[in-house]
């Protein structure tokens, strides 16, 4: 993933599970915007998700919740960022 000046998130690849966060379990080959008009500060690639926080510290992640790993209730696949439940 990578965050463009002005904070928007955009990702690329193996796209299963919806890990590129575009809302799509399309492979994508260029990069595509993150969904949700989300702007991040910080950014953490997992092998099947990711994780951002935005500037007002929240956090959002998506792509696959096999084992709990977007923090969210329930397990599955998440194309579009869910916001993190819980203290960060």
């Amino acid at each position: 993933m990578r965050r463009d000046p002005r904070g928007q998130g955009f990702c690329w690849g193996w796209n299963a599970d919806g890990r590129l966060g575009d809302g799509t379990v399309t492979m994508r080959t260029v990069p595509v915007a993150v969904g949700g008009g989300l702007t991040f500060e910080q950014v953490s690639a997992g092998v099947q998700h990711t994780c951002a926080v935005t500037p007002d510290d929240r956090g959002y992640c998506w792509g696959s919740n096999a084992i709990g790993q977007v923090g969210v209730i329930p397990a599955g696949q998440y194309p579009l960022p869910v916001q993190v439940v819980g203290p960060m």
